[in-house]
């Protein structure tokens, strides 16, 4: 029910809040473990979410969805590194690229599937599947992922070569 120029706004700060965790996502890598950023991120992303489709006022939706942008943006680098940690020399740029290659994917499926499941219900069941999801985020990293050092302590473990 809100205007175009309110509804138009919510992408934009969505990706607002994306650029800003993303240049804050270096200095919590250096306070964090991996794990704790990828549980963090995907509760604040499916908070934000939630909020963004049960909130009663446009206002609130936007706010949801700056919260979702904050959570989302520290998820892709968080896993990147680890990806690049974890794979061997030679086949760390084979495993970053097919991280990103599935990230991209999800930028091609995902739209069609918010639609499909906004054709068989509405827009706020969709997002809720995208809140769950984000959920699903966050339990994975829990239990995937052992408790650790911050990314920064990590890297300073990598031969310099690594870290190059």
């Amino acid at each position: 029910g809100a205007s175009p120029a309110i509804g138009g706004a919510g992408p934009g700060l969505f990706a607002a809040a994306m650029f800003a965790g993303r240049s804050l996502g270096q200095l919590l890598s250096r306070r964090f473990a991996e794990r704790e950023l990828l549980v963090g991120s995907g509760l604040l992303a499916a908070a934000g979410i939630a909020l963004a489709a049960w909130s009663p006022t446009a206002e609130a939706a936007l706010l949801g969805l700056v919260v979702a942008g904050s959570g989302v943006s520290l998820a892709a680098p968080a896993l990147f590194s680890r990806a690049g940690r974890l794979a061997g020399d030679a086949s760390r740029g084979a495993a970053i690229s097919t991280l990103t290659t599935m990230g991209y994917m999800g930028f091609v499926i995902g739209p069609p599937i918010v639609g499909f499941i906004a054709g068989l219900s509405d827009l706020r069941m969709s997002f809720t599947a995208l809140a769950v999801l984000a959920l699903g985020l966050a339990a994975a990293a829990r239990l995937a992922i052992p408790p650790g050092k911050p990314a920064f302590e990590l890297e300073e473990e990598l031969p310099p070569v690594a870290r190059a």
